[in-house]
């Protein structure tokens, strides 16, 4: 994948932004309409330029029938998940369940044309003292339990996807308390349907934004929703630094805004924005095992890190372990099976993860991670 300011990939990133921001189409020519077509592709963001019949003039007649059968098959699978996602709310609502979309079901209305913005599955956070009701009412609707985890249940039917979260975030410690009175400060809309302030969807995009880039699973469209959130909503920049600050994200906000900006064509890359572009999109690999190694590194050493991962806190284990809910005083025989699973078990951090992901802790300090 070539660097950030490359000729190339600036006339990419100004397709994307023009049909995005509604600015005209630069001039193409038929090779380049296929370098274009290949880079999207490679981000995943083919269905921005599929969507666009001024871009889909420009190309040679098969390009353009294999990009409207992309969006087509996006389409049908939009219509039928938000089939699912409206018979889901209507059950809610009538069971007076409190709820709150989230992620792709939200921010594809951000975008001219919402299938330009596609979704592997729906989410929705619900009140987790109803957790016995949504799995009723899940049931109900014709999904199965696929799996659970500490955020959320995830039930399928067919191709369609519904993870119903009950906790909105447990990747960080310090963000362990952050939505404890979440209720309080969302918005009531429909019923007992909640939405978060455009400041505050916009923080939680940074946290679900932080964990892909972390784990090297971040998908070029985080920045795109970035920019599309930026450009459309008026958001307060006092409340957003001192939120920021409190979830330890103010400097990866402000590096991925400036990262987002250069995409949108707003500045020029330097050195960092080229490191930053690197690293979440082009080496991920080993990038979950590196930040793992990281904070064994730079959080008190081998023992403290080894002391936090076996021992995490009653209100992780509670959610992962449900039967602690009713019966704390189980909690030590908990902790005595990670401790039998790490132990003859689970992979070891290894620390020459770093060495594998070149500048990983660089970035990482840099970042403030």
């Amino acid at each position: 994948m070539k660097n950030v300011n490359d000729p190339e990939m600036k006339r990419y990133f100004s397709v994307l932004t023009a049909i995005l921001l509604d600015r005209e189409l630069p001039a193409l020519s038929k090779e380049e309409t296929e370098s274009m077509i290949g880079l999207s592709q490679a981000f995943c963001t083919t269905t921005v330029l599929a969507a666009s019949e001024s871009f889909l003039s420009l190309c040679e007649p098969n390009a353009a029938a294999l990009l409207s059968l992309r969006l087509f098959k996006t389409v049908q699978k939009q219509i039928r998940q938000e089939f699912e996602y409206e018979n889901l709310c209507e059950k809610l609502r009538k069971a007076d369940v409190r709820f709150l979309p989230l992620k792709g079901i939200v921010s594809r209305h951000l975008y001219p044309q919402k299938e330009m913005r596609p979704s592997s599955d729906v989410d929705l956070f619900y009140d987790r003292d109803r957790r016995k009701e949504i799995r009723t009412i899940m049931a109900e609707c014709g999904f199965e339990l696929d799996h659970s985890d500490p955020n959320h249940d995830v039930f399928v039917k067919n191709e369609i996807k519904i993870e119903m979260h009950h906790n909105l975030t447990c990747e960080a410690r310090e963000w362990e308390h952050y939505y404890d009175h979440i209720w309080q400060r969302l918005r009531r809309e429909n019923g007992s349907e909640y939405r978060f302030s455009p400041e505050d969807f916009y923080i939680f995009h940074l946290m679900h934004t932080r964990k892909h880039f972390i784990t090297g699973v971040l998908d070029f469209r985080f920045l795109l929703d970035m920019i599309l959130m930026r450009k459309k909503w008026q958001l307060d920049p006092a409340y957003l630094i001192a939120e920021l600050e409190k979830l330890h994200l103010r400097v990866f906000e402000e590096r991925m805004r400036f990262l987002a900006e250069v995409i949108a064509g707003e500045r020029e890359a330097d050195a960092k924005d080229q490191s930053l572009f690197d690293f979440a999109f082009v080496h991920k690999k080993d990038q979950s095992l590196a930040f793992s190694a990281y904070q064994n590194k730079e959080r008190g050493g081998t023992l403290r890190y080894a002391f936090s991962k076996l021992f995490p806190s009653y209100h992780y284990m509670s959610e992962k372990y449900l039967s602690l809910q009713r019966f704390p005083v189980l909690l030590p025989f908990y902790y005595i099976g990670r401790i039998f699973r790490y132990l003859f078990g689970e992979k070891k951090v290894k620390v020459n993860a770093l060495d594998r992901n070149g500048g990983a802790v660089e970035l990482f300090r840099e970042l403030e991670l």
